[in-house]
């Protein structure tokens, strides 16, 4: 059987975040890209294999 491997990035609306989507997509994986207004970045939504979701952590249990 052949899967197609998936990966979660978050942070992935820039920086390293947003290289390592663009890599993995070229490399043929489902990505499952995280970011806090995937409204606003809806390009890398056209990558192939690759989904937008909303996460935005704001507080943290100390």
């Amino acid at each position: 059987m052949n899967q197609k491997q998936t990966i979660v990035i978050t942070g992935a609306s820039s920086g390293i975040g947003r290289a390592t989507v663009e890599l993995f997509s070229k490399r043929g994986w489902h990505v499952a890209a995280t970011m806090g207004r995937p409204e606003d970045h809806q390009e890398l939504s056209n990558l192939k294999g690759v989904s937008l979701y909303q996460l935005n952590v704001t507080r943290c249990r100390e």
